[in-house]
């Protein structure tokens, strides 16, 4: 196959599933892991998709479009969507580096607990798929973390905000 249409099936995959990891599309493929990572780093470069530890995820790009396409959409949805972005986009430099710094206080079999924070966010992008259980608000950390086989996701419950994309409340 064509580096250029396994490229763009990779694309495709990364956007219909959410997330890909790197053996997954090697297997799939029929190519090695390392052809893998250097067609995730030439389509992280090109913003088709965004890397994460093992593997991708779907670009913002991808996202809007999506959520613009979505028939469930009643115009609500991708004002909400964007405002996330919005907060992704500020300082995304400062907060991947602080996401990539805590890395190294994060180990197998811990619990953390993750705000609705995009600096939390940041740091759900970068979290290795291991035996880890990560308590959040947020359901933009919630939809980052679920293709993640050994993460278990525990959410907090309470009323949700469209407006904040989080749970909220004497429950929560």
């Amino acid at each position: 196959m064509l580096q250029v249409k396994r490229h763009s099936l990779i694309v495709e995959y990364v956007v219909e599933k959410g997330c890909a990891r790197v053996n997954e599309l090697s297997q799939i493929f029929g190519v090695s892991p390392e052809t893998i990572r250097r067609d995730l780093t030439a389509l992280a470069r090109n913003k088709k998709i965004v890397r994460s530890f093992g593997g991708a995820m779907i670009s913002e790009n991808n996202a809007s479009f999506l959520a613009a396409d979505t028939p469930t959409n009643h115009g609500n949805f991708v004002d909400k969507a964007e405002a996330f972005i919005k907060r992704t986009k500020e300082q995304p430099e400062r907060k991947m580096r602080i996401a990539k710094g805590a890395l190294q206080f994060i180990h197998e079999h811990e619990c953390i607990i993750m705000d609705n924070s995009s600096s939390c966010w940041f740091l759900a992008r970068q979290l290795p798929d291991i035996e880890l259980t990560v308590i959040t608000n947020s359901l933009n950390i919630i939809q980052t973390l679920a293709c993640r086989k050994k993460i278990r996701i525990v959410s907090v419950g309470g009323e949700y905000s469209e407006r904040h994309g989080d749970f909220h409340g004497p429950v929560a």
